[in-house]
C-alpha cells in the first residue's frame, strides 16, 4: 500500500465478496511487513491506544488497525484521523452488512470515495445476472474459462447463492483439471453438479407459498431420495433467506402500508413488491415467518452442533410451522 490513506472501509451484506476483499487488505498488509491490530469500535480508549505510537521506538512498523462496529466511534474522531497526512497508521473499518442510509455514520463512509468498498445485496430482479458473472469470474480466478450461457444455465439449477456457487465451481475446475481443459465444458458443469439442484427446490418454495404442509413434506422426500449426503444445510440455505425477504414483506402488509411505500423502504421494485412478493406472503403472518427462522436457525445448528439426525428436525420443524 504505496503512500497509504488514514482511513480505508469495507462494508455490505454480500458476505463472501465482503470477506474476501477485507482477507485481501489483511493479507496484503502483512506480506508488507505491517502489523495488524484488532480493535472494538465500542471501546474509544482501545481504539486510542491503538493509535497512539510507542515512545522511544524506533523500529516501530506500519499499522493496520481494523476496527469492527466502526459506527460506534466518534465520527469527530474519524474526521480529525481522516485529514492526517502519510499516516503510520491506517484505520481499517470494517462494517459487517449495509449501513443504515440515514445515518450520519452512513453518509460520512460515503465521503471516503474510492477509499470505501461497498458489496451490497443485488436487487432480487439482478440476482440471477449476478450470479452468472460471478460465475465467469470465479471460474476465471481459478484458472478455467466459462461461457455466460453455461454460466446462466448453472445459476438456474444450483441458485444465486455465491458461497454454494463457489463449492461448485470448485468442483467443476478439479474436473477440468483431471481432463486437461483450461474451459469449463457442460460434461464438468453435470459431474460437479451438487445432488440437490434449484431446481428440485422449486416445488418446496411452492409448497411454502401455498403453506401446504402435504406438498411440503413430498417435496422435502423427493430432496432426500436424490442427495448424496444429508441435504439439511442446503435447505437452510435457501428456506432462511427466503423467510427473512418474506418478513419485511408481511409486516409491511400487516400495518397496511402502501404498496409504493413499502417497496421503497424495503429498497424494492414497486412492481416486482406488489405483484411478486405480497402474493408469496399472502398466507403468512408476521409472527408465523419469525416461527419460520427460528425454525431454520435450530436445525443449522443441529448440524453445527453433529446432531445425529438434523435432517428429521428440520422436516418435523418446516411441516410444524407451516401447519
Amino acid at each position: 500500500m504505496a503512500s497509504p490513506p488514514p482511513i480505508l472501509a469495507v462494508s455490505g451484506a454480500e458476505e463472501l465478496l465482503r470477506r474476501r476483499f477485507y482477507q485481501g487488505v489483511l493479507a496484503e498488509q502483512e506480506a508488507g511487513g505491517w502489523e495488524i491490530l484488532h480493535v472494538d469500535g465500542t471501546s474509544e480508549s482501545e481504539l486510542m491506544d491503538a493509535l497512539t505510537p510507542p515512545m522511544f521506538d524506533d523500529t516501530a512498523q506500519n499499522t493496520l488497525v481494523v476496527v469492527d462496529n466502526p459506527h460506534k466511534v466518534s465520527l469527530e474522531l474519524l474526521t480529525a484521523y481522516n485529514k492526517i497526512k502519510k499516516p503510520e497508521t491506517v484505520l481499517f473499518l470494517h462494517v459487517k452488512g449495509e449501513p443504515d442510509g440515514r445515518t450520519k455514520f452512513a453518509k460520512w463512509l460515503n465521503k471516503l470515495g474510492k477509499r470505501h468498498r461497498s458489496f451490497p445485496k443485488p436487487k432480487v430482479w439482478d440476482e440471477e445476472a449476478v450470479a452468472a458473472t460471478f460465475c465467469v469470474a470465479e471460474a476465471k480466478r481459478r484458472g478455467h474459462t466459462l461461457k455466460a450461457a453455461l454460466a446462466d444455465a448453472l445459476v438456474g439449477l444450483v441458485g444465486t447463492s455465491l458461497g454454494f456457487l463457489v463449492f461448485e465451481i470448485q468442483k467443476m475446475c478439479i474436473l477440468a483439471d483431471i481432463a486437461e481443459s483450461e474451459a469449463l465444458l457442460p460434461e464438468h458443469v453435470k459431474g460437479g453438479m451438487a445432488s440437490v439442484s434449484g431446481a428440485a427446490m422449486a416445488p418446496v418454495r411452492s409448497a411454502l407459498i401455498s403453506r401446504s404442509s402435504k406438498r411440503l413434506m413430498r417435496s422435502l422426500g423427493r430432496i432426500k431420495s436424490v442427495s448424496r449426503s444429508d441435504p439439511t444445510m442446503w435447505v437452510c440455505q435457501t428456506v432462511g433467506p427466503l423467510a427473512l425477504d418474506w418478513m419485511g414483506v408481511a409486516e409491511m402488509v400487516a400495518q397496511g402500508v402502501s404498496a409504493d411505500d413499502a417497496a421503497a423502504q424495503l429498497r424494492q421494485n414497486p412492481w416486482f413488491y406488489k405483484n411478486k412478493l405480497v402474493p408469496q406472503v399472502a398466507r403468512w403472518k408476521p409472527e408465523d415467518l419469525v416461527l419460520l427462522v427460528k425454525a431454520v436457525a435450530e436445525s443449522q445448528r443441529g448440524v453445527l452442533r453433529g446432531s445425529l439426525d438434523p435432517w428429521t428436525a428440520l422436516v418435523a420443524r418446516l411441516l410444524w410451522v407451516c401447519g
